[in-house]
């Protein structure tokens, strides 16, 4: 099977699952949970599609499931209270990131903005692009930096010169600024004097700040704790953060996407936003995460996956001189790897190694314009050990 070329992040996913005997393309995990918490999954998925018994179907209706859920997440990603009271749940994180997109709408309508400008911070998942490519009345501003580039101003000075360029030439359209910590695919991570610091700059220019925070959790640098926007003051700027269980923690596509505003403003247009397509995510779905997010044992189950993608990168950067990682990552679960010295187009690499039984992701997915990115793919840490070592040994030869 050939791979297609100019496919987008999770048409290249969907790909390797069906023609790869290894499959390092999807970004969800694949490691099982110990038999406890299977056991947790398995019993509440059980008990909330029990409508009658003990449990009634009244009983699930019931607020205190969404203010566990709450308490759970909030405490898991380091959460004050006044922030953890804000989240609202979907059914996963791209439709979240869609929601908070159109939440920035609403804001500019309702304080008469003259259209709205994005500005991105590359590499990234090509799910913001399309997303905003999808409105027409956003106009997309992407800021390329990171692993690879020539020295020079930091990642977080080019955001900050292109809002304040973007907000002298067009004062009239509101503004985002939109990152993700630990950016996909690099596993860079802003820093959070950085943060603090784009974030006071966003609120001098009015501007949404938007951070993607799914793989904060899982990674190689698990269970270190890593700088959020839920720690930027909301008097700040006026900001969004977004996580998914699904990177931490795989389901067989079963997840929730969660979006924090960071103040009343905001809440009320994600609010609005989410108001359009749901009345709330599957009462099953915020039945079974409440309790297992709010397992004890889950946090173990971090560990392991981020004791598991250290070992597995470890195989990449120490016994595979093949191999050329872009950069070694400082969080999250994913690697940039291409063949030593040769010069093939990350697409180019993409055939060979799904001709060899393993699919990979083409770095050309995280750019809009060219970059280092492009001649590398990316691939997938958080697998098993065994399976992964399998799989570069096919890459490397």
């Amino acid at each position: 099977m050939p791979a297609r070329l100019n496919s987008t992040l999770t048409e290249q996913q969907i790909e390797g699952r069906k023609y790869a005997f290894y499959d390092l393309a999807t970004g969800y995990p694949a490691l099982p949970f110990d038999q406890e918490l299977a056991e947790v999954v398995t019993m509440w998925t059980r008990r909330s599609l029990d409508c009658g018994g003990h449990l009634s179907a009244r009983h699930w209706d019931d607020p205190d499931v969404e203010m566990l859920l709450k308490e759970a997440v909030g405490s898991l990603l380091n959460m004050e209270r006044d922030v953890s009271r804000r989240i609202r749940a979907t059914f996963s994180g791209s439709v979240a990131v869609d929601r908070v997109f159109a939440a920035a709408r609403a804001m500019a309508s309702a304080t008469s903005k003259n259209g709205l400008t994005a500005i991105v911070a590359e590499p990234s998942v090509d799910l913001f692009r399309l997303l905003l490519y999808d409105r027409s009345d956003f106009k997309v501003v992407a800021v390329q930096a990171g692993p690879g580039h020539s020295a020079g101003a930091s990642h977080e000075d080019l955001l900050i010169d292109a809002l304040h360029s973007e907000a002298n030439a067009s004062p009239d359209r509101q503004i985002l600024v939109v990152l993700d910590s630990p950016a996909n695919p690099s596993g860079v991570v802003t820093a959070a004097d950085q943060l603090l610091r784009l974030a006071t700059e966003c609120g001098r220019a009015g501007a949404l700040l938007v951070v993607d925070h799914c793989f904060v959790l899982a990674g190689v640098h698990a269970p270190r704790r890593l700088p959020t926007v839920f720690d930027v003051p909301a008097e700040a700027c006026d900001w969004v953060g977004i996580w998914d269980t699904g990177k931490t923690i795989d389901l067989n596509g079963d997840k929730l996407g969660f979006i924090m505003p960071g103040n009343g403003r905001v809440q009320k247009a994600v609010d609005l936003s989410l108001s359009m397509i749901q009345a709330s995510a599957a009462r099953r779905s915020l039945i079974v995460f409440a309790q297992l997010l709010g397992h004890p044992r889950l946090k173990e189950h971090i560990a392991q996956l981020g004791s598991a993608c250290r070992t597995n990168l470890d195989v990449i950067r120490n016994r595979t001189p093949s191999l050329d990682l872009m950069a070694t990552p400082d969080a999250g679960t994913f690697a940039c790897v291409r063949r030593a010295e040769q010069e093939h187009t990350g697409d180019k690499l993409r055939e060979i190694w799904l001709a060899a039984g393993v699919s990979t992701v083409s770095g050309r997915t995280f750019l809009s314009t060219s970059g280092p990115c492009n001649r590398f793919v990316r691939i997938a840490l958080a697998r098993s050990p065994s399976y992964f070592s399998e799989a570069i040994s096919r890459m490397a030869t």
